[in-house]
């Protein structure tokens, strides 16, 4: 892909392990390019105390942002993607 199609971009999924740098880079595009950002464990994976929300939770949370025009996604759970469940 060319800058110009990162620019044009409406729907960014950052794909990769813990440390990677996907969070960093996620909410650094999401302003350039004016798009929301969800950080996926911060708001689909934890309830407060470290508590792991349900996966049907989790899922519904996940088809809600994917449903959206427009969005960035960073997960690093290989079942998190557009079109799928958790």
């Amino acid at each position: 892909a060319s800058i110009d199609h990162v620019r044009q971009a409406r729907r960014v999924l950052f794909h990769g392990v813990t440390g990677a740098g996907k969070s960093t880079a996620a909410v650094r595009l999401g302003a350039v390019l004016g798009l929301p950002v969800t950080l996926v464990d911060e708001e689909f994976g934890w309830l407060p105390g470290w508590v792991p929300r349900p996966e049907a939770e989790q899922t519904a949370l996940a088809d809600s942002v994917t449903a959206g025009e427009a969005w960035v996604l960073e997960p690093d759970r290989v079942g998190i993607r557009p079109g799928s469940s958790l």
